[in-house]
């Protein structure tokens, strides 16, 4: 349970910048030039904690009683958030349900606070000093004196907005989170406008799972294939995770067709320049066809993708290389993660072996093409061994993130591998 003191360090964490005022029953925030006071009091907190211990809610960022539910949302529609006017309100009158898509309500902020496994990550999301933003205080907050929980949202949260549902009679939360749902799709189809739910903290931030990157580079010392890098520009931009993951495979992708005919004529060399070959030979000449027969590309595409993607890790994803480039981007946790097998997909663990290569090249090739495959066929089976076996998002978008990262590795290492040299 979160005491008025757990707060107070949130808020010297989150607002640095800010002049504070600590005392034993309140905390004071002001900001340089701007003439506005922003307190919370033990009092405050307490109001706020007796109606937080009503939500019954499963997820962070949500609020759920038995006739209220609000669901923090995601759209590329709205950037920032100054008024309190509602975005959208409406009215079922034939099942006695209400919805309201406006800026989230003060109890989901403190919801927030109170549920997130760490709420310091929200200082990712206040930005200061921003003149733009700042500018905009004086609008937001006409009276001298606010609450500290307004300018969470107010600043925290001015790019999303939240939805509340409220009906007449007592349902479930999978009855709101249907409502819900239903609405969202009712949004798209008429904005034409991307909408859906963030139900963790995590979700807020889609780029925020590996460390921050400096502007601070060397210049270009590489030439790269420019459709390759085309693919890893939507990889990086899409907000979408599944298309990002997709993005990263079509790197990989690109070189299967290389690899394939390289092995191909490794292995023709070497069966035509052993000293037992004989083109006079029938049986030799058999044996050279069958070879290059096995590895057909358009015999069984599905296996041999997966073939050519254990031929490309083989040739250029060295163990070694592996764990520097995970480790340098997202820190040792990386590497646990690979110790765990992909629920949704059925991904192996990355088994990691000085004295068995193939062990190494089978394990992570398995785990990636398992993966993208659970993506890409997403299709209901009846099959107790195959339904489950498939990426559902929101569900599944946690454990996605963590294969992002490892699929984003190794196609860097395959685009760097790849490339020339100036």
């Amino acid at each position: 349970m979160m005491t008025f003191n757990d707060i107070k360090n949130i808020i010297r964490e989150i607002f640095k910048a800010w002049e504070i005022e600590d005392a034993e029953d309140i905390i004071k925030l002001t900001y340089k030039s701007i003439d506005k006071l922003f307190i919370l009091t033990n009092d405050d907190f307490d109001k706020y904690t007796e109606q937080d211990k009503l939500n019954h809610a499963d997820a962070s960022l949500e609020v759920f009683r038995d006739d209220y539910y609000e669901v923090l949302l995601r759209s590329d529609l709205y950037m920032y958030n100054f008024d309190d006017e509602d975005t959208d309100n409406c009215t079922d009158n034939l099942n006695g349900i209400t919805y309201r898509y406006s800026a989230i309500s003060d109890e989901l902020v403190f919801s927030i606070l109170c549920r997130s496994e760490n709420p310091y990550m929200l200082s990712e999301l206040l930005r200061f000093p921003s003149s733009f933003v700042l500018a905009k205080i004086d609008a937001m907050f006409p009276n001298k004196e606010n609450s500290i929980i307004a300018l969470f949202s107010k600043l925290l949260f001015r790019r999303y907005y939240s939805l509340k549902i409220e009906s007449k009679t007592k349902i479930s939360l999978s009855k709101f989170q249907s409502y819900m749902y239903a609405y969202v799709y009712t949004f798209m189809f008429n904005t034409q406008t991307s909408l859906f739910p963030c139900f963790d903290i995590k979700e807020l931030f889609p780029q925020r799972h590996f460390r921050r990157k400096s502007k601070d580079f060397d210049y270009p010392k590489k030439i790269y294939n420019q459709e390759l890098i085309s693919y890893y520009n939507e990889a990086i931009s899409s907000t979408i995770l599944s298309h990002k993951y997709l993005s990263f495979y079509h790197i990989i992708e690109y070189f299967y067709e290389n690899i394939f005919m390289e092995d191909q004529i490794e292995k023709a060399k070497e069966i035509i320049t052993d000293v037992s070959f004989s083109y006079k030979r029938s049986k030799d000449i058999a044996k050279l066809i069958k070879s290059i027969q096995i590895k057909s590309i358009d015999k069984d595409i599905a296996i041999n993708e997966k073939n050519a993607l254990c031929l490309l890790i083989k040739k250029h994803v060295s163990q070694d290389t592996l764990k520097e480039r995970l480790t340098d981007r997202y820190g040792e946790p990386a590497l646990d993660t690979l110790n765990i097998e992909v629920n949704f997909s059925g991904g192996n663990i990355v088994i990691f072996s000085k004295k068995d290569e193939e062990q190494y090249v089978n394990s992570l090739a398995n785990r990636i093409y398992k993966t993208r495959n659970a993506i890409v066929h997403s299709k209901e089976s009846l099959t107790e061994e195959k339904k489950n076996k498939k990426y559902k998002p929101i569900r599944d978008d946690q454990e996605l993130l963590l294969e992002i990262s490892l699929i984003q590795v190794v196609a860097e290492i395959i685009l760097n591998e790849t490339s020339k040299d100036l």
